[in-house]
């Protein structure tokens, strides 16, 4: 509609808006109402009795508006107007009844509804009332008569048409090349898709691979973890045993070679026990090897155990974890003695 009003005023600059009439149920029709403020524009468009517009043939007729009745808004009849009526009181639209103050009335009115004119059930301002009804009717036709015999001859010189080729001017050869220009856009355009749609195949392509790369990833990461559950339980186990037999080491036998280191010597002095068994050819001996090797198997602990809390600290140290300070006051004492013959 834009483009149609914008084409027109070109040639008819007094022609001010465009508005499509709209038919039987609110459904647009094709045809258009132009507001102009020239009168001699109105009369040379209904000379011509047609408009192009883009190559289109557009017929041009005369444009009737809809009658509307004239009516009273104190006395309600037909043809008046409020400033025109002599009428000395205010009738109610509602029930028809004469008063001196209208506002108090309407505020409180129960009235049945009744039409001053008719009598009918309905409000005296009602568009359905059948005297208005009647009363637009006869305006209506008497608009139609004035205006019927423009409308035949009209029609008479529609039906004695005659072919004129300036109805239909050739196109200028600018248009054809402008006509050129833009199917060769199109046609560039519809490459540029192409190219578009076969390049985002391709991406997808790409990121199915990618997909199945990193599907297969996430398979090998979870075997690893599996993999590395099940170390993570061997050393558990190994750890149980590790603590097991260094308990076992320290708290059982160690006492007991302690023991026997002290006790064995003094049993054989006193010839409470033999020196020579069927096992032992000397047990003063072997006591004394104990006492001899005991320091050192305890030495070789205790440099075992720096060695063991070096490794653990190069450990941390690389990769860069920080451990808080250990509250562990379970430390191992170990009694180192010796025997004298």
């Amino acid at each position: 509609m834009n483009l149609l009003l914008t084409s027109i005023k070109i040639e008819y600059p007094d022609v001010l808006n465009a508005y499509r009439i709209m038919g039987a149920n609110k459904s647009p029709s094709t045809m258009v109402r132009l507001d102009i403020q020239n009168i001699s524009i109105i009369d040379k468009l209904l000379s011509k009795t047609c408009i192009y517009h883009e190559h289109l043939r557009l017929a041009t007729t005369k444009y009737l508006a809809p009658v509307k009745v004239l009516v009273c808004t104190e006395c309600f009849e037909i043809g008046l107007f409020r400033s025109s009526c002599k009428r000395d009181l205010d009738y109610c639209r509602r029930c028809g009844m004469g008063v001196t103050d209208i506002k108090q009335h309407v505020q409180t009115c129960t009235n049945p509804v009744c039409c001053i004119r008719c009598q009918g059930l309905h409000d005296a301002n009602d568009s359905r009332c059948p005297i208005i009804k009647s009363h637009r009717s006869t305006l209506t036709k008497s608009r139609l008569l004035t205006t019927a015999t423009p409308n035949h001859h009209h029609l008479q010189t529609r039906a004695a048409y005659h072919h004129n080729d300036t109805d239909y001017p050739i196109l200028k050869e600018s248009s054809n090349k402008n006509w050129n220009y833009t199917n060769n856009i199109l046609i560039n355009t519809g490459k540029r898709l192409d190219e578009l749609s076969t390049k985002m195949k391709h991406f997808d392509n790409n990121m199915n691979g990618l997909m199945n790369l990193n599907n297969k990833q996430l398979q090998q990461i979870t075997v690893i973890h599996q993999m590395t559950t099940k170390h993570e339980h061997q050393l558990q186990i190994q750890q149980s045993d590790i603590t097991f037999q260094h308990d076992f080491m320290s708290q059982c036998i160690s006492p007991i070679c302690q023991l026997l280191v002290d006790i064995v010597p003094v049993l054989v002095k006193q010839n409470t026990i033999k020196d020579n068994t069927l096992l032992c050819p000397s047990l003063l001996a072997v006591c004394e090897k104990f006492a001899t090797d005991l320091p050192t198997w305890t030495n070789r602990f205790v440099q075992n155990e720096n060695l063991k809390m070096k490794l653990i600290n190069e450990f941390n140290m690389k990769n860069q974890v920080f451990l808080p300070p250990s509250n562990n006051n379970n430390n191992i004492n170990i009694e180192q003695r010796t025997t004298s013959k």
